[in-house]
């Protein structure tokens, strides 16, 4: 699943996905894959069939570091391809 842009700080991260069905963090699952010299997070839809098609604008889901199992300062790679985000007038 493409996402639009990830944000760290100290209250943790922030993950940018298309609008689509999945509106709420309920809709989506993070899978952390311990590894050095880097953890790697990847983010996706928990249904089977996705979310169907990305609608305009996004949903910004936040993830606290303790719940992803991430340390403050501890880097990791994001998993998921980026993806530019749609103009919207």
């Amino acid at each position: 699943m493409p996402v639009y842009g990830v944000t760290v700080s100290v209250a943790g991260v922030t993950v940018r996905v298309p609008a689509s069905a999945c509106t709420r963090k309920s809709d989506f699952t993070a899978a952390v894959l311990r590894r050095e010299p880097q953890s790697m997070v990847l983010f996706a839809p928990r249904h089977a069939q996705g979310c169907g098609a990305a609608g305009p604008g996004h949903v910004d889901l936040i993830y606290g570091l303790e719940e992803l199992g991430l340390k403050p300062g501890e880097g990791f790679i994001l998993g998921n391809p980026l993806a530019a985000e749609p103009y919207v007038k």
